[in-house]
């Protein structure tokens, strides 16, 4: 049983780099660019829309402005 706790510890451990390495590379993105739909944010960082708009959500220092087919993203 603590082989298994320890490989949770890990894994989650290994999943929070993971995270903030998005979140830094989102943050970049758009400093470089000022504004971007979520498709293109994720196309760029290399994960998935579905990640890429809960990781976004999460994020304090960004703003959604428009409609969900319009919606875009900059940071405040």
């Amino acid at each position: 049983t603590s082989d298994k706790k320890q490989t949770i510890k890990t894994n989650d451990k290994k999943q929070t780099i993971k995270t903030q390495t998005h979140l830094q590379a989102i943050k970049q993105y758009l400093i470089e660019v000022g504004e971007a739909r979520m498709v293109d944010i994720a196309q760029i960082i290399g994960l998935s829309p579905e990640r890429t708009r809960l990781i976004l959500a999460n994020m304090e220092s960004v703003e959604a402005l428009g409609s969900n087919r319009n919606r875009m993203y900059h940071l405040k």
